[in-house]
């Protein structure tokens, strides 16, 4: 069964940890080389998946059987992930979300137990050896925005923190962004009679965000404006300890050049604005602090960065017209996929003018469109000829969960659903230390519950010391200005913050949150069965009252 941690327990530690290769199971089966890597791992396997849930309960035994597969498919079959982290979004109601506790534990519980049938389905199909299970280490919302961590070991997770940040209507929770950060720790030292080896403690520091931006097609500098949110204000330490109180909302002092806030069409944020603001907040700060100020946004230098999230970014600014020709998964169209993407996405060519997910790269995108699906009754004629092939073009077998779908009518078929990474530097590399290796980035099957695709990457992480990481990103002369990345005008979000911090960033959450209870109990009787009918009764008495009370008295 799926051993389940509590929600906020703190992780027990155990400093004289073995690594889990140093058993009798391996004794025989490995040469003491085979033996040696396996218990002196330089790196974990992660896969990180994002789905957005359409607010409706999962099936965990169909997501579980895609799950399995899945995993089956994108790495060894022979061996889970170490770590297995779901960004999931839309997670349920608005008013579940919103009261959270044991509203919302219903939802991470169907996902918890997907996750356990998917991996006793890969156990049992793949026929390994050594079966391994998950733990459930950490579940955390913010609003309707999820993440969930899961580990093999879960003794690996330790110093975990959370972060979270809101920007939906009132600042709320209905979009938002909840980060995870931890240092991932293999061994400590030690030994084992049979094999006669010492495994050394390896570690790396992870930070894991999930996200949901604005929708519809016409909002993409709302988009922007989201990630200029989650740089600004999704923070791992308090900001008011680390900023003086003179400081703004918007984390400046003032000071700034006066230069245009908006360039271009107006719409889009002027860059010179953004550095003239950091250098000021910096200003003001002493060495230590300006460290630990970057230390607490999503890009310390110590850490992995990883995203994952309905970005929500289109292949247009407009819906389309009737009769538009949309995106196929037909290879010998001359409407295949593929062609859309590379021209039209609007996430690739943000990021490469510098305006959005800074300092992330992306795998090549050769999955087809992951939004939005309409669910159709199996057979109905109007389904896509396309629904029973694979995320490749493949034709299917058909199998009792497959999926009858065509693209919704009134919007772009688009790529919102993206998992991103910061890999290692490029000094860093220069110096030897491995980069982040891509098993897979791919697209899961359709689900009937939801009308996005769940999205896969399956990376190998190589565990680098935390300050071995950070120093790689230190430029040889600390008086030289940092040069953008090569091919964008990026600087390297180790070197330099993108965006000032938000000082009052913990401040605007703690008010939102308790909009978000107040909108939650006043809207959470919807959704019994009892509950429209109460409102109606108590609708229908509040009328009586008024009409007998000014008959009688008015």
């Amino acid at each position: 069964m799926q051993r389940f941690l509590g929600w906020g327990d703190d992780r027990r530690r155990r400093n004289d940890r073995l690594a889990s290769a140093l058993s009798p199971r391996f004794a025989g089966r490995f040469d003491s080389t085979q033996i040696a890597e396996m218990t002196n791992p330089n790196s974990v396997d992660i896969a990180f998946i994002t789905f957005n849930c359409a607010k409706e309960f999962v099936v965990p035994d169909t997501f579980g059987t895609h799950l399995s597969k899945t995993l089956a498919k994108t790495g060894s079959t022979d061996q889970l992930p170490e770590l297995l982290v779901l960004s999931l979004q839309e997670i349920s109601p608005l008013p579940h979300a919103f009261l959270g506790g044991s509203y919302l534990k219903l939802y991470f519980d169907k996902f918890a137990t997907a996750v356990d049938i998917a991996a006793s389905k890969f156990n049992s199909e793949n026929r390994v050896f050594h079966k391994e299970s998950y733990t459930l280490v950490k579940a955390a919302n913010v609003g309707m925005t999820a993440v969930m961590l899961f580990a093999i070991d879960p003794l690996c997770v330790e110093n975990l923190q959370v972060a979270e940040t809101s920007f939906g209507t009132s600042d709320m929770g209905n979009k938002g962004s909840v980060g995870l950060r931890f240092l991932y720790a293999t061994a400590s030292e030690g030994g084992d009679d049979v094999s006669g080896l010492v495994a050394h403690r390896r570690e790396t520091e992870m930070t894991f965000v999930a996200a949901h931006f604005a929708a519809m097609e016409w909002n993409l500098r709302v988009r922007n404006q989201n990630w200029r949110s989650v740089m600004s204000s999704l923070l791992f330490d308090n900001p008011e300890s680390i900023l003086p109180a003179q400081t703004g909302s918007s984390g400046t002092s003032g000071s700034v050049e006066a230069q245009p806030l908006l360039v271009g069409d107006n719409s889009h944020v002027n860059p010179a604005v953004e550095r003239d603001e950091v250098e000021s907040q910096l200003a003001a700060l002493t060495p230590a602090d300006q460290k630990r100020l970057h230390n607490s946004t999503i890009f310390k230098p110590s850490s992995h960065v990883f995203i994952a999230g309905d970005l929500n970014y289109r292949i247009s600014e407009e819906s389309p017209e009737s009769g538009a020709k949309f995106p196929s998964l037909n290879p010998d169209s001359e409407h295949y996929h593929p062609q859309f993407f590379a021209k039209r996405d609007q996430l690739t060519n943000e990021m490469s003018r510098g305006r959005a997910l800074h300092g992330m790269q992306e795998a090549p995108v050769s999955f087809p469109p992951t939004y939005k699906y309409t669910i159709l009754p199996e057979g109905d004629q109007d389904a896509s000829p396309e629904c029973n092939t694979d995320a490749d073009g493949n034709r299917d077998s058909r199998e009792p969960d497959k999926v009858w779908w065509k693209f919704a009518e009134h919007r772009w078929p688009s790529w919102c659903d993206r998992v991103l990474f910061r890999d290692v530097s490029a000094a860093g590399q220069e110096q030897g230390m491995d980069s982040i290796r891509v098993s897979a980035y791919d697209a899961m099957p359709v689900v009937k519950t939801s009308d996005h695709r769940p999205v896969i990457l399956r990376v190998t992480v190589p565990l680098i010391e935390p300050e071995k990481l950070a120093g790689s990103a230190r430029v040889a002369d600390p008086n030289a200005q940092p040069q953008p990345a090569p091919g964008t005008n990026v600087v390297d979000t180790r070197i330099k913050l993108p965006v000032a911090v938000a000082r009052d960033a913990w401040e605007r959450r703690r008010t939102a949150r308790k909009k978000e209870v107040a909108v939650g109990s006043t809207t959470i009787g919807w959704y019994s069965r009892e509950g429209p009918m109460v409102v109606a009764g108590t609708l229908a008495l509040v009328a009586a009252a008024y009409y007998i009370g000014t008959y009688y008295f008015g």
